[in-house]
């Protein structure tokens, strides 16, 4: 009834065959998902390097907190932060920093204002604090000390939120 090549012997022969074309499939599906893997993590760390780079360059910067990049006396700070972009730059001739700080956004920025940290340590502003409409441009003149300096850095602040308030509610606390 069963046929002489329905041995025992032979059935674990085809049920090992089973077994190692079975391990083969897994250790390519295996092998398809590293691949799967290493691309994505090799894509993942192109995207750091180009978003590292390209945040690098110190402009058009958000947040509250003073990027630290130093500029030179002849190089432009062109930065927004918190919707204020602010152009400035230095005139050594006239020993001050000039320029011009916009609000970009469509709703009126509070207590907008102007700082540069000079390299020698000097702290120029902040500038007046200034409500700003939106599309508004104001102009900036910030004089510098005679301390001479190398660098400097620049930012506006936005709100009652900075390092400095300004003198808002007028009475003094006591």
């Amino acid at each position: 009834m069963a046929a002489s090549s329905d041995t025992p012997t032979e059935r674990i022969r085809c049920l090992t065959g089973a077994l190692d074309s079975a391990s083969s499939v897994v250790t390519w599906g295996e092998m398809m998902i590293r691949q799967r893997t290493t691309t994505f993590l090799l894509a993942v760390a192109i995207l750091a390097v180009v978003l590292a780079a390209c945040g690098g360059a110190g402009e058009h910067e958000e947040g509250g907190e003073e990027s630290g990049t130093q500029y030179q006396l002849d190089e432009t700070y062109d930065g927004v932060r918190a919707g204020a972009h602010l152009i400035l730059s230095y005139n050594a001739d006239a020993n001050n920093f000039s320029g011009t700080v916009e609000n970009t956004t469509r709703e009126t920025l509070e207590a907008v204002r102007v700082e540069v940290h000079l390299s020698n340590g000097t702290e120029l502003g902040p500038t007046t604090a200034t409500d700003m409409l939106p599309g508004e441009i104001i102009s900036i003149l910030l004089p510098a000390t005679e301390e001479p300096f190398e660098t400097y850095s620049a930012h506006p602040e936005v709100g009652g939120d900075g390092e400095h308030k300004g003198e808002e509610g007028g009475e003094d606390e006591g």
